[in-house]
């Protein structure tokens, strides 16, 4: 098997060491044999390169992976423990679960607040990871607590929400890949309010039934698919990692009476002292139009300046080609960085 057959950009050289873990059971007797069998004993100290290069890689849906072009000689779980169970104030549900098949069960069973979320590629655990977001509503928002595997103290650790130290698009465990995340368990709010996001681009009017959700969640994947960021295997725009950057937080002195940042989109963050833009708009009106390329096999998608796609035959080194160029045309400009959202290997 290929990196590439486990990647919605399809990139990737051939897998050495693999297993495909269907069920939660599966996930956990591979996961800790490997443990015992390479990382308890090994002699290297928990922080060290050499421990690091024995640390397993775990695959999900492979929707935001950048895996490098040879041959990948460390182990491989792909992940597709996908199981859900429902009680009366919470969920459980599996981290190898797809966000989407998540959405479509909780909406049948009269769960409506993940809705905001249609769409968005990717497993639930790696949502989490990342904290995936959309509309101004984010995964964490009704998040309880995780479970997970640390495979530094070869210990199955639960973590609360308050310990993940949430942000936006990030989880202190993001960039740890010492931890898998096994479960995730949730609140069930019957409460909530749609974001205003939401309600001022769909016209949302106070949906109340499984049906009004339903159309709702409809509504946001057709838009998501009209800008080819919900993958099709005949629609080459869609052969990326969804959004490659990140929407950038800058301080709001950097625009406040500055016309080259009139016509960027900008929304509010927290901190009343910074401001978010949009990656999208920033990369667009630095010269790099949608369908942009630098050698014909990588470049921006024609439907959304923020993914970067497979136009075929594209490698890592593409990739990186393409990326390195966009970010210095965007700081040239607008004296912002941008930072990848995308996962490297």
């Amino acid at each position: 098997m290929k990196f590439s057959d486990l990647t919605t950009i399809g990139i990737g050289g051939e897998l050495s060491k693999y297993n495909i873990c269907n069920d939660g059971f599966s996930l956990l007797d591979y996961t800790y044999e490997y443990y015992l069998n390479n990382l308890l004993d090994s002699g290297y100290k928990t922080n060290s390169k050499e421990y690091k290069e024995l640390l397993p890689v775990i695959v999900g849906d492979g929707s935001n992976l950048l895996p490098p072009d040879g041959q990948f000689d460390k182990q491989v779980f792909v992940n597709k423990a996908a199981d859900i169970t429902i009680f009366d104030d919470s969920f459980n549900v599996e981290s190898g679960c797809m966000l989407e098949d998540m959405i479509d069960k909780l909406i049948d069973n009269g769960v409506f607040a993940f809705t905001a979320l249609s769409g968005i590629p990717g497993t639930v655990g790696g949502a989490i990871v990342q904290n995936a977001g959309a509309y101004g509503s984010e995964i964490s928002d009704y998040l309880i607590e995780i479970s997970i595997f640390d495979f530094k103290k070869g210990k199955y650790i639960e973590l609360s929400k308050n310990q993940l130290k949430f942000d936006y698009r990030y989880s202190k465990i993001k960039n740890d890949p010492s931890i898998l995340v096994l479960s995730a368990r949730f609140n069930i709010n019957k409460n909530f309010e749609l974001p205003s996001r939401l309600t001022d681009i769909f016209g949302a009017k106070s949906p109340k039934t499984a049906s009004d959700f339903n159309n709702l969640k409809d509504l946001i994947i057709a838009e998501r698919a009209k800008k080819s960021m919900i993958y099709e295997i005949t629609d080459i725009n869609s052969h990326g990692c969804g959004s490659f950057f990140k929407n950038p937080v800058v301080p709001l002195e950097l625009i406040e009476d500055n016309e080259i940042f009139e016509n960027i989109p900008s929304y509010e963050v927290a901190d009343p002292k910074s401001i978010k833009l949009s990656a999208a708009a920033l990369i667009e009106q630095s010269d790099l139009p949608k369908g942009f390329t630098l050698n014909g096999r990588a470049g921006l998608s024609h439907n959304h300046t923020l993914a970067i796609v497979n136009f075929g035959g594209a490698t890592r080194a593409d990739v990186d080609e393409l990326c390195e160029h966009i970010k210095k045309q965007v700081f040239e400009k607008f004296n912002v960085s941008l930072e990848e959202e995308v996962v490297r290997l």
